[in-house]
């Protein structure tokens, strides 16, 4: 079941949705190290923030990232999941291996 927040944006009542999303490793293996997690949760931060979002908690461990993530209801889950999830990839590919 999502999270339903009211927020007072200028003057204005919006509502807002905050989904869990968790993000696992390529059969579970425990790849993910203490570094990583740490710039991992700062990639997820910038990457929601330049798409309209706000990241309000992050946790993770070494086979899996949990994100619980606002979203304003004109943005659309899906097209964010798919945007998020190509892009970690290749952050991680590129910088973490």
């Amino acid at each position: 079941m999502q999270d339903v927040n009211l927020t007072k944006q200028e003057f204005s009542l919006r509502l807002c949705y905050s989904p869990s999303l968790l993000f696992i490793t390529k059969y579970r293996r425990k790849v993910l190290t203490a570094e990583m997690i740490k710039q991992l949760e700062e990639y997820f931060k910038v990457s929601c923030e330049k798409q309209k979002c706000e990241l309000l908690e992050f946790g993770a461990e070494s086979d899996h990232c949990h994100l619980l993530v606002s979203f304003h209801p004109n943005n659309n889950i899906s097209i964010f999941v798919k945007n998020i999830k190509s892009s970690s990839s290749r952050f991680f590919v590129r910088n973490l291996r």
